[in-house]
């Protein structure tokens, strides 16, 4: 019984051509456009020294100091050109003329600012630089270490942005986390078309012999299946085809993929369970999660994750959205180690938690109490 399930609703996957679209055919027009956009940018930008002013307003940022100095593009040309100007009002006159890409303020360890004078390859570059090397003091100071001025050594300018660079490399790894998280609208609708309160089929699933728990997990199998068969197809595309550099080992990004495709269906499974909602209601609520969840988390601005990682660093250990995009980062900038494992822990963890409130949620529910 368990097979025949699955089976059939994978061909019903199949067969759908909404669904079809919008989680595959979508996310590889939409990685296309953005290869075409952004790679002959940064290709035409990224040996140029960027020219900025560095304000240091306290000693314990003289590391940063440190590190800007020495980091380098792959060619050996350096990253960035640090000017100086006599006051403060001289550098923003400099920026204003066009002369600066940037003054970035320093008033401690990580307290940095950036001020722009409008948007561009340069600002995202700088702005780039600073979240990685705030992310990195972070890690230190999570780790337990007592942080001091010259510990920040460590940061060396070839490991700040993994094997790739390319900050809008980014985007890439956001659409990755996307169609992993849209597979919960995909698991939610299969989960909530055969509830008892929902349709005819939910009413004769519910009233069968067959345990509704069994039948819901045969359908969640067929959804994670079918969401990895679709993701494997679109990462190998963006890999192979487009010839895209993810910054570290292929074999771990697409683990981490497939660990994101888990998250994001079981929390389609969870929300399908939330209460005697119909249908829209339930979809209202996933993709406020979902929209909200990628806000916070970052993918929709840059350091909104560090503004809630300061503020309420437990959040983004429950935000599916953020706990994706915190392993894809940790495996391009930092690697195979330690805050990747821990990232890949949470991803496991909250899987299974949603998965296993959905089934108590979905015990509870019977078709005499609907």
């Amino acid at each position: 019984m368990f097979g025949r399930i699955v089976k059939a609703q994978l061909k019903m996957a199949v067969r759908s051509k909404k669904y079809m679209f919008w989680t595959f055919s979508f996310p590889i027009l939409l990685g296309t456009l953005f290869y075409f956009a952004f790679s002959s940018i940064y290709a035409s930008n990224k040996s140029e020294p960027i020219p900025v002013v560095i304000e240091v307003n306290d000693e314990a940022g003289r590391p940063f100091v440190d590190v800007a100095e020495k980091l380098e593009y792959e060619d050996g040309t350096k990253m960035l050109d640090i000017k100086t100007a006599s006051s403060h009002e001289d550098a923003e006159k400099l920026l204003a003329d066009g002369d600066l890409s940037g003054i970035i303020s320093v008033d401690g360890l990580s307290d940095i600012k950036l001020l722009v004078n409008g948007n561009g390859v340069k600002h995202s570059i700088l702005s780039h630089i600073i979240s990685e090397y705030k992310l990195r003091v972070d890690k230190m100071m999570t780790s337990g270490e007592a942080v001091q001025a010259e510990d920040i050594d460590f940061v060396e300018a070839k490991g700040m942005a993994g094997d790739n660079k390319d900050p809008f490399i980014t985007y890439f790894y956001n659409l990755i986390a996307m169609v992993c998280v849209m597979g919960s609208i995909a698991s939610l609708n299969t989960i909530v078309s055969n509830q008892a309160n929902q349709s005819t089929t939910g009413m004769r699933i519910d009233s069968s012999p067959a345990p509704k728990v069994v039948c819901e997990l045969a359908q969640l199998v067929a959804v994670t299946i079918m969401q990895t068969l679709i993701i494997t197809v679109t990462l190998f595309y963006l890999t192979f085809i487009l010839k895209l550099d993810f910054g570290g080992d292929f074999k771990m990004v697409y683990l981490t993929t497939i660990m994101a495709t888990i998250v994001g269906v079981t929390l389609g499974f969870l929300v399908a369970h939330a209460g005697k909602m119909a249908t829209d209601k339930k979809e209202t609520l996933l993709m406020v999660i979902i929209l909200g969840g990628g806000f916070l988390s970052g993918l929709m601005m840059g350091d909104m994750k560090i503004i809630i990682e300061e503020k309420a660093p437990w959040f983004n250990r429950i935000n599916p959205s953020a706990v994706i995009t915190d392993a894809f980062y940790s495996l391009n900038v930092f690697g195979v180690g330690p805050r990747y494992y821990r990232s890949l822990t949470y991803m496991i963890v909250l899987s299974l938690v949603m998965l296993l409130v959905g089934c108590v949620l979905s015990k509870k529910s019977s078709y005499k109490s609907l």
